[in-house]
């Protein structure tokens, strides 16, 4: 789902998954972990998320495995996924035997990386399955949503209708803080997408 450009990106609430590419791949991965630092920043036991950044930044680690080494079945369960038949956690797991998420927790914790950065790569898709750093875990799954959606303006996000999704009951953040953290997060991730890749 990182294959659009960033002007396109903005216009839609879920992407095409079937290409990865460097570039997409990082710009996501900042967006996310900028989304979770300001979230985290807003939460009432932000003292305990100051691992937020870092765990929005390594989330999709996983996926850079896979099309890394298993290009061609990635792009598979990319393709399975696009075609509305399963979701992609799902298609990965038809193809793989695990999905991208299980990946990246899995390196996370072979390289002995804390355990909420862990619990959040395994679970940012799943967070109620997550029994430990569950804030950090729901915050880093609220963050790639966010990622992946346009929050330019308050009317987009309403139609993504994230305020509906029951993981914002679980955490301790009213739905309001999203129009101050997404101008916070947009004009952020401009200044440090410049930085590296103009």
């Amino acid at each position: 789902d990182l294959h659009y450009p960033l002007r396109r990106q903005r216009q839609m609430c879920i992407r095409d998954s079937s290409i990865l590419e460097m570039r997409e791949f990082w710009a996501h991965s900042l967006k996310t972990a900028l989304f979770a630092k300001f979230l985290a920043d807003h939460h009432s036991k932000k003292q305990q998320l100051t691992s937020a950044f870092i765990s929005g930044l390594l989330h999709d680690i996983g996926r850079l495995i896979m099309y890394t080494k298993a290009p061609d079945l990635a792009r598979a369960a990319a393709l399975l996924a696009k075609s509305n038949q399963t979701n992609e956690v799902d298609a990965e797991t038809l193809i793989f035997g695990f999905n991208h998420a299980e990946l990246g927790g899995a390196l996370l914790e072979m390289w002995k990386i804390p355990s909420s950065i862990q619990n959040a790569a395994t679970f940012h898709h799943q967070p109620e399955l997550s029994i430990i750093d569950k804030e950090e875990t729901n915050i880093i799954y609220l963050a790639n949503k966010l990622a992946h959606i346009d929050t330019t303006s308050v009317e987009a996000i309403d139609t993504c209708r994230l305020s509906e999704d029951k993981i914002w009951e679980a955490i301790d953040l009213p739905f309001g803080v999203i129009t101050p953290v997404s101008d916070k997060v947009n004009e952020e991730f401009d200044q440090t997408y410049a930085l590296f890749f103009s």
